[in-house]
């Protein structure tokens, strides 16, 4: 049975599954790490209000904020945190030390690196999946993936024609 462009796609997802996870936890950590840096530099007065009013602190506190260094006032990175998280700016414009401001950085272009990655990999994994063509040969070629192939290749839904043979025996 031919392999269709769909199926490819969720067979090269499965096969990378992995991997995917392990961004995702990547992404998780970074936006840990940097609701930690953002607790680092709210003021304490500012934490307390926003342990006992946290339903009317909320909507400017969503964890989306711009980070600068004071040596580099021109480079400005976007981040978000896991929680919402209290800030003492209604601008979001959070500046950091130098360290801090290349750690964060480096993990997010390393973070980006490793899901192009992924994304390269399923792409050629997807091309190499349709150009085999069929589940038999997928099998054969690369063995590696038989876990994920589906166990019956019969896919093709057959209709009840009972009824319509009666009505064509009726004529």
């Amino acid at each position: 049975m031919r392999i269709s462009k769909t199926a490819a796609m969720d067979l090269a997802y499965a096969a990378l599954k992995d991997r995917y996870d392990e961004h995702e936890k990547r992404e998780d950590d970074l936006k840990k790490y940097f609701e930690t840096v953002v607790l680092k530099y709210t003021p304490e007065e500012v934490k307390i209000l926003f342990k006992s009013s946290h339903r009317e602190y909320l909507e400017s506190s969503t964890g989306y904020f711009q980070i600068f260094s004071p040596d580099k006032p021109r480079d400005h990175r976007s981040f978000h945190t896991l929680n919402s998280v209290p800030h003492k700016s209604h601008t979001r414009q959070l500046k950091v030390s130098d360290s801090e401001f290349d750690k964060l950085i480096k993990w997010d272009v390393s973070n980006k690196a490793f899901k192009e990655s992924i994304t390269k990999d399923r792409k050629a994994l997807e091309t190499a999946l349709v150009q085999l063509g069929t589940y038999k040969r997928i099998r054969e070629t690369i063995p590696e993936m038989t876990p994920f192939l589906p166990t019956s290749e019969t896919t093709a839904i057959v209709p009840d024609m009972s009824e319509i043979r009666q009505i064509l025996g009726q004529k």
